[in-house]
């Protein structure tokens, strides 16, 4: 079984890299020169759309799965044996790939892997687009674009062993991608660096369990990409359109690539949109993106996104009840049951709801800012100052270990006139996020890094990266970050092995799958799982009760509540 662990482990790596090669080829933006992370970032984007349009015709199923993943491994090998890669960037790679390894060996997975991860992942592995799914369990109500993702890396076997692997390889990728722009991306002012390398630092050392990543931190660690792009462009004194376009590009393509995952980072449009006002080539850059090529990168995913919300809901947006078409459709979601769903993750996001309480007057709590005491006490303090913490210690260390401890005035390390705007448009989502869901992981983890880090970095202090003691200081720092990922997964693992409550590593590298009793049941004459509690790793379709009913109208399966 190990074996065939890595065997597939390597085998999708590499094949995500042939998929961002394909891509890059497709709409020639000549990211071959540059940053493996785009590369690698691209592939994964490419194969979520894939994924998400053959998932309309047809289940993905064992040959699906590996004709495609074989199709990006061969071009892969193909570019690489003609010399198009730069084998030291491969190399490069290679090693961050190893000295990331820890944190993909999990024995338990996060507290909603059983609950809608895993039979989501198993639903689009075994069937092809089914409507009203929301109807049978809770679960199939909350759809990304991850699941969809992590059923094309299901293979005989190893089964699912490895559908954490997305979010692994997206780690690697994003790290490369920082290192690169630390050490080799050119005409990057110093600050710049300097972000880019907090950025690093935070990325190694506060999320270092994958499995805790759940559909949140995936998003947030391409919007972490999307800031720093758009910080980039802030110094730019000019936009040139031959040079920047694919940059700003790439930044578009990872908003709509995390709103796929999660549907509220579409208000990060405003960077790239902030980006537009500044740069002086407006009718070149709206021509360019006008062509056929480039809309479909934009509308396909979008497309396909709100189809999978639209087919499971009938809700083109879940739970935003505006979008909800469920009292005209037999198979969607009533809209009194969207509405008290929508009222229920406000109270969640709003400390007002957990696992074991709840407030009393759920509805008047979450009016207003009668939340925000209960909120203070029972998730900031708890949650958010540990976080601010973390952060504000990562900035001391590096100005204490690298600056030259003293303050810079020249006027291009302050502030400029992009960057406050930049700023501004950071400070207001923070300010959305903080009365409209207030959880970090709903996109709290960003905007409150970029708050704290911003100011110090751009203002105060500057960092000479050319300097080569310094640069040797650095690399310290960044293998000191290694070093911590890597202890901390190490110690988990050791106390995971140790659990005997979950049965862990009975079959290593393997994650603990709980065993369920089900029992087969037909509704009208269509064959679903039947189970009492969590669906885990039941065969499709799984349900929790039998009070819904069933058509099949053109190949198609719809499901209804009586």
């Amino acid at each position: 079984m190990i074996f065939f662990f890595f065997f597939f482990l390597f085998f999708s790596f590499f094949s995500v890299l042939g998929y961002g090669l394909i891509f890059n080829k497709i709409f020639n933006l000549k990211f071959e020169n540059l940053n493996l992370g785009k590369i690698g970032i691209l592939g994964l984007f490419f194969l979520t759309v894939i994924s998400s349009f053959t998932h309309i015709f047809m289940p993905h199923n064992f040959i699906h799965n590996i004709f495609f993943i074989s199709l990006g491994f061969f071009y892969f090998i193909y570019i690489f044996f003609i010399g198009k890669v730069s084998k030291q960037k491969i190399y490069y790679l290679s090693i961050i790939f190893i000295l990331l390894l820890s944190g993909l060996i999990l024995a338990k997975n996060n507290e909603d892997f059983s609950y809608y991860h895993l039979p989501n992942t198993i639903q689009f592995f075994e069937q092809k687009l089914q409507f009203g799914l929301g109807n049978l369990n809770h679960g199939f109500k909350h759809i990304s674009s991850i699941f969809l993702l992590n059923s094309i890396f299901i293979f005989p076997k190893i089964k699912y062993f490895l559908i954490n692997i997305p979010n692994f390889f997206l780690l690697v990728f994003s790290v490369y991608y920082l290192i690169y722009n630390i050490f080799f991306r050119d005409k990057v002012a110093n600050s710049i660096k300097t972000i880019n390398l907090i950025s690093l630092i935070l990325i190694l050392t506060k999320f270092s369990r994958l499995a805790e990543y759940g559909t949140d931190i995936f998003g947030q660690f391409l919007i972490i990409l999307v800031i720093l792009e758009t910080i980039i462009f802030s110094y730019k004194k000019k936009f040139i359109l031959n040079n920047d376009k694919n940059d700003f590009l790439f930044i578009n393509i990872l908003i709509i690539f995390a709103f796929t995952t999660k549907v509220y980072f579409i208000i990060y449009l405003l960077f790239p949109i902030s980006i537009f006002i500044f740069i002086n080539k407006k009718k070149e850059i709206i021509k360019y993106f006008f062509k056929p090529k480039i809309l479909a990168i934009f509308f396909i995913p979008f497309f396909f996104i709100i189809l999978s919300n639209f087919s499971a809901t009938g809700c083109f947006i879940f739970p935003i009840p505006k979008t909800c078409l469920g009292n005209d459709l037999y198979w969607g979601l009533s809209l009194d049951t969207v509405n008290y769903l929508e009222t229920h993750y406000e109270l969640w996001a709003k400390a007002g709801r957990g696992p074991n309480y709840m407030v009393e007057n759920s509805e008047n709590y979450v009016k207003g800012l009668n939340w925000i005491s209960f909120w203070f006490k029972n998730y900031f303090i708890t949650k958010v100052s540990d976080y601010i913490l973390v952060v504000l210690f990562i900035l001391i260390v590096v100005f204490s270990f690298l600056s030259k401890k003293k303050l810079i005035y020249k006027k291009n390390y302050l502030f400029n006139s992009k960057l406050i705007f930049i700023y501004g448009v950071i400070f207001f989502l923070f300010i959305f996020w903080f009365f409209k869901f207030p959880q970090l992981r709903y996109g709290g983890y960003v905007l409150v890094f970029f708050v704290l880090t911003i100011p110090p970095i751009f203002l105060l202090y500057e960092i000479n990266f050319k300097s080569l003691f310094l640069r040797k200081k650095i690399i310290g720092l960044i293998l000191i970050s290694f070093l911590i990922f890597n202890s901390k997964n190490i110690l988990r693992i050791k106390n995971e092995i140790n659990n005997e409550y979950l049965d862990n590593f009975r079959n290593f590298p393997l994650f603990f799958v709980k065993e369920i009793e089900w029992s087969i049941k037909y509704v009208d004459g269509h064959k679903v799982y039947y189970v009492k509690k969590s669906c885990w790793a039941v065969p499709s379709t799984c349900v929790r009760d039998l009070k819904f009913n069933v058509k099949n109208k053109n190949n198609y399966i719809f499901y209804y509540r009586k």
